[in-house]
């Protein structure tokens, strides 16, 4: 038997589909930060528990890749959080490009002054310091730093 739907049927079920996507990569999300919460401090195996938030969180970056398209604001939040990972466990080089490519999704999509793209600049800047680039670590974060006080104010924390 062949179906044919309507176009409004076609979106209707495009729509409920990617919404179901959504529901569940929320929920990886959700096991993936209790993963990462238990490895910073209620874990004695730090590496095994991020080792188990991993999967989850590259599982949650191929949902919304497929979702939203792989330049979307929520994808650079995914690559965020796996590079996170990447960075607990050591592997700098790995986080350093999700950190990258997530602070190129903000930039294009939020502007260069934005919250976001300061959170990814430090982000970054963490990354080459811990790869001993202190040069470009300090630009990155003196970056992060003039946008964060031009958007709060100098008195932000």
């Amino acid at each position: 038997t062949r179906y044919s739907f309507s176009t409004g049927m076609t979106l209707a079920l495009t729509s409920a589909m990617l919404m179901a996507t959504i529901a569940e990569k929320d929920v990886l999300c959700k096991l993936g930060s209790g993963g990462v919460s238990a490895a910073l401090g209620h874990d004695d195996d730090e590496a095994r528990a991020f080792d188990k938030a991993r999967p989850l969180y590259e599982q949650a970056l191929a949902i919304d890749e497929t979702a939203y398209g792989r330049k979307h604001p929520e994808v650079a939040k995914d690559l965020g959080n796996l590079a996170g990972v990447y960075f607990a466990l050591g592997k700098y080089a790995k986080a350093k490009l999700l950190y990258e490519r997530a602070l190129a999704i903000d930039e294009t999509a939020y502007g260069s002054e934005h919250p976001e793209v300061a959170k990814d600049l430090n982000n970054a800047a963490s990354v080459y310091r811990a790869l001993g680039s202190m040069e470009k670590a300090r630009s990155l974060y003196e970056q992060a730093l003039r946008i964060s006080r031009k958007v709060h104010g100098q008195a932000h924390p």
